[in-house]
């Protein structure tokens, strides 16, 4: 998908929440105004390309609706939305271009990954209990470090169905994302014997 429709989708969906989630149209103004469209979705692993912030929010939200359609999992569609595009909010303003091409990373305002998200969205939206504990410990055990963080995080997980949707669908969107990386640089013979092997 062009980083253009890619833009318009996203705005749709996020517009949706108009007149269900107060300042919402302010959130949509801010990625609007910041690099959310144009940033990578890491500095040197999955999606590390202009719009790849963009690119893997956008499957993250595919793969949860998904999964809370097939397991039944009663996750309102907003929930779905918010989570889903807005989980790796911290990304928004640290990486750096360098000549080379490569992305280097500067964050200004280093306040951890999943708590860094969990506050810019609230600076405009209200979440739920339920969206604040799905993208605060999204990265799971990445993100628990010591015996009580370990409590904190097991403790979510067994509470909070959303958040263990939203694990999956990132990690299954990490792993979609680099095997199509690995896949696009293979000769198309090497290709085909490849994918037939999954």
């Amino acid at each position: 998908m062009r980083r253009q429709h890619l833009e318009e989708y996203i705005l749709v969906l996020l517009k949706q929440l108009c007149g269900k989630r107060a300042n919402i149209r302010m959130l949509v103004e801010w990625l609007q105004e910041s690099d959310y469209f144009s940033a990578p979705a890491s500095a040197a692993h999955h999606l590390s390309l202009p719009g790849g912030l963009a690119r893997h929010s956008l499957r993250v939200y595919q793969n949860l609706a998904s999964i809370a359609d097939k397991l039944s999992l009663g996750i309102s569609r907003d929930s779905l939305i918010i989570c889903g595009l807005l989980h790796d909010l911290c990304k928004v303003g640290i990486y750096i271009r360098q000549k080379n091409g490569t992305y280097r990373e500067h964050d200004p305002y280093p306040l951890g990954h999943g708590e860094k998200s969990v506050i810019l969205i609230q600076r405009y939206i209200h979440l739920s209990p339920d969206e604040s504990l799905s993208i605060r410990w999204h990265m799971g055990a990445w993100e628990a470090e010591g015996p009580e963080q370990r409590r904190t995080l097991n403790a979510a997980i067994a509470e909070c169905v959303l958040l263990r949707a939203l694990m999956i669908a990132d990690q299954l969107a990490v792993m979609q994302e680099t095997l199509a990386e690995a896949t696009s640089r293979m000769p198309a013979k090497g290709k085909r014997e490849y994918l037939n092997t999954l």
